[in-house]
């Protein structure tokens, strides 16, 4: 995969295959204009199509959820005692896992909460860390209502 753009070539790049926001003081979430979902059901219908089995992309999800509160107490203690090396490894995982389910607003909040956390921006990265997880939460309820609750 070739990176371009700004943070390419530096060990800056986000890696999560979506453009910057253009506002990280106010958690803009657009992309060209256009609002991130917080899901993205067509990502999760592609990885029921490559496993072959919706069973195992709903335990995927399933698990995402299951997994959140650990994740994001970890992000924010991390964040909290000034740890830049456990908040970069706490937002990799938010990051990486979210952009799996189709988590695109949150996957895109944790590629600016990254780069912030490269710049060492402690303030911002407190301040961050709570409305990450405001937008977490409401992405679990997302998965939860939008994807696992349906009957197909």
């Amino acid at each position: 995969m070739s990176k371009s753009g700004p943070g390419a070539g530096d060990g800056r790049a986000s890696g999560a295959c979506l453009p910057a926001s253009r506002d990280l003081e106010h958690g803009a979430t657009e992309v060209l204009g256009v609002e991130m979902p917080l899901l993205d059901l067509s990502v999760l219908h592609r990885l029921e199509d490559e496993l072959g089995d919706p069973s195992i992309a709903r335990t995927f999800a399933n698990e995402y959820i299951n997994i959140w509160d650990k994740r994001i107490q970890y992000l924010m203690r991390s964040v909290e005692h000034n740890d830049p090396a456990a908040a970069m490894d706490a937002v990799l995982s938010v990051r990486n896992s979210s952009f799996m389910v189709g988590a695109s607003r949150l996957a895109q909040l944790a590629a600016d909460f990254q780069r912030i956390i490269q710049d060492g921006d402690v303030a911002s990265a407190q301040s961050r860390a709570v409305y990450l997880a405001e937008v977490g939460k409401a992405t679990m309820e997302a998965i939860q209502h939008g994807y696992l609750a349906r009957d197909d």
